[in-house]
């Protein structure tokens, strides 16, 4: 199976935004899910979490919905629930979208949990994500989005770092003897990491999702 990277995601996410927003086909909600069984807050939630709000936009954050799952992993309670509050009260997780009107859930990793999640956004109004308004005023250009200069600035630091650490171990395997193979092996791992990031960012700066006219909004059927 091949894995897909973060910028593969991204596109497939901007195709379908694009494609349903020229149809005017429009979205009622978003559901993030975070599972709250983690001991701490990772950097990948903190990448995933600044990266899925510069798709949706303060103006769509109303219609959020944050689902926490995986409480059964957890055998106190109260310690997923500190860890909800820390995440709400933090402006690099929720806090700014629950202020904007996103609502933090419980899910109870079942259908009737579900069912209900999706009931709260039955009732909210359609919605236009801030990279269906970019894509659509810059010709589905997906660099000129703020989710893929997001990517590309974290995507960036990524690399810098280990390009970094790619420096250090070519220094290392100057003088290194018994060790040689394992840092040979990891030199390999590196040179490919990098280069698969700078891959990444290549894709985020030539892609375009769709040569297609966007339909002026007072078209659209709703």
């Amino acid at each position: 199976m091949i894995e897909r990277t973060d910028a593969d995601i991204l596109e497939a996410i901007a195709k379908f935004l694009e494609a349903t927003y020229r149809k005017g086909t429009l979205l009622t909600g978003i559901i993030l899910l975070q599972p709250i069984s983690t001991n701490k807050v990772f950097g990948s939630e903190a990448r995933r979490t600044r990266l899925f709000k510069k798709i949706c936009g303060p103006k769509s954050f109303g219609n959020v919905v944050i689902a926490t799952t995986m409480w059964s992993e957890l055998q106190d309670a109260n310690l997923g629930q500190q860890r909800v509050e820390e995440r709400k009260g933090s402006a690099d997780f929720w806090g700014d979208m629950v202020k904007f009107g996103a609502k933090v859930v419980k899910h109870e990793d079942n259908t009737k949990s579900a069912h209900k999640i999706i009931h709260i956004l039955l009732r909210k109004q359609r919605t236009v994500l801030k990279m269906q308004e970019e894509l659509s005023q810059n010709d589905g250009l997906l660099h000129a989005t703020s989710a893929a200069q997001q990517l590309y600035q974290d995507l960036g630091a990524t690399s810098e770092k280990e390009s970094q650490r790619l420096q250090e171990l070519t220094q290392e395997l100057k003088f290194a003897r018994e060790e040689r193979e394992q840092l040979l092996k990891e030199l390999k791992e590196l040179r490919e990491k990098v280069n698969v990031l700078e891959q990444q960012k290549e894709k985020l700066e030539n892609t375009r999702v769709s040569y297609s006219v966007f339909l002026h909004p007072d078209s659209r059927r709703y």
